[in-house]
């Protein structure tokens, strides 16, 4: 049997910023350089900044766990499974929320050396802990199969496709042991679905998979409403006739992001005149960010708030980003544009340009091969939505296109307010 590949539970600690990081007890910069790093694949230079941010950073037991995680993650990229284990084991004893996603990394580590029944008891403690944990059913119906036990894989594969997985690994599983993946097995990604009947499935399982992860439908809305709205922007993109699942599921990532659409009378695309500027991002609005059902909030929502982000667009294509963790008691320094000199004092790493229609492009000089597109919206009259108040003039944004993220899923949301 050919290899098949072990899905990684991996775990995003913080927000990347450029600029001004600070925090009452902790200074997470080189956890945040190790994720950028990480992300990019250099899984050395990670655990470099992981290691020192472990040593100088201050870390809260909670961060300390978190960045062992990581650690122990990278190892396992680079094939040194064993310090990876160690780390995973380091990750256990400091108690975090999700320590099923340890135990599915050890498992992955120990079924690399080759070690299946030992790898097998972490599976198993990671679903008795979390039963509707699909990665942890994948990975343990793929060290049964190792096993030659190909009844009770076949049965784990089938519980991780009802628990929401839809990972082109279990999709292929699932089709070698001719299981009935519904909508999703049997149909070419790239082909026209052959009916529409078909169709109106496949928007049905789309949103129900991705609705609070990257989808945010209305609930107000339904088949008969979706539907239409679906068809229009298809036809507008020039696709005739019935759509490919991939066409289907790009259009419906592209026009219900959340928390909400930018298909709306208040906005309109935003041009590089309404985008150069100074902006903060209102701390109301902050925890629409992610979707509420989506990765990175579940790993986010237990660090302190952001109590000040700042964004600014200078001519020239000068971008800086800036956070700060602060008391609830403290303001945000920025209340003006020229509260933000200082900051330009730091190396500029950041570069921006518009692509036209509202699509800002970002650039990095420190991560190399960066990939970061937003969508930019700017209001034009005042409306409320989510406990969200936009004014005449505030800019909506949806982070659209990032490494690994090709679908123009928006994976983030800003509110931005402009600084006088």
């Amino acid at each position: 049997m050919r290899r098949v590949p072990l899905l990684t539970i991996s775990l995003v600690m913080c927000l990347m910023a450029n600029g001004a990081l600070a925090q009452l007890n902790e200074d997470l910069s080189l956890c945040l350089r190790g994720q950028r790093a990480e992300r990019q694949g250099q899984s050395e230079q990670a655990i470099s900044l992981y290691t020192q941010c472990l040593e100088t950073g201050g870390l809260s037991r909670e961060n300390r766990q978190k960045t062992h995680r990581n650690i122990g993650i990278n190892y396992s990229a680079l094939k040194q499974y064993d310090k990876a284990i160690e780390r995973y084991d380091i990750s256990l004893a400091l108690m975090p929320a999700d320590p099923w996603a340890d135990w599915v990394n050890r498992g992955n580590a120990l079924s690399a050396l080759g070690k299946f029944p030992e790898a097998l008891l972490e599976y198993e403690r990671a679903v008795k802990a979390a039963p509707q944990f699909a990665q942890a059913l994948y990975n343990r119906g793929v060290v049964l199969e190792k096993l030659q036990r190909a009844q009770e894989a076949k049965a784990d594969f089938s519980a991780a496709f009802q628990q929401g997985l839809r990972s082109s690994e279990l999709l292929e599983r699932m089709n070698f042991h001719g299981l009935n993946a519904q909508q999703e097995v049997g149909l070419s990604e790239d082909q026209p679905v052959p009916s529409m009947d078909i169709f109106r499935g496949a928007i049905m399982q789309i949103a129900e998979f991705y609705q609070g992860r990257s989808v945010c439908i209305p609930s107000t809305e339904n088949l008969s409403t979706v539907r239409p709205e679906l068809e229009r922007q298809l036809s507008s993109q020039g696709v005739v006739g019935l759509p490919s699942p991939k066409q289907i599921r790009v259009v419906m990532l592209t026009r219900y992001p959340c928390p909400f659409s930018p298909q709306r009378v208040q906005l309109r695309p935003a041009t590089q005149a309404d985008i150069e500027g100074a902006w903060v991002y209102p701390l109301a609005s902050q925890k629409f960010m992610f979707a509420p059902q989506s990765g990175n909030w579940q790993q986010i929502k237990s660090l302190p708030p952001v109590r000040c982000e700042t964004v600014a667009y200078y001519p020239g294509g000068e971008a800086r980003n800036t956070l700060f963790y602060l008391q609830a008691d403290k303001a945000c320094p920025f209340q003006r544009t020229e509260d933000l000199a200082a900051t330009r004092l730091n190396p500029r790493v950041m570069s921006w340009q518009i692509m036209g229609q509202g699509r800002i492009t970002i650039t990095r000089s420190d991560v190399p091969q960066h990939v970061e597109e937003w969508d930019a919206y700017v209001v034009t009259q005042e409306f409320e939505l989510a406990q969200m108040k936009f004014k005449v003039g505030d800019m909506v944004s949806y982070l659209r296109r990032e490494r690994g993220n090709d679908l123009n899923a928006a994976t983030a949301f800003r509110h931005l307010q402009r600084l006088p």
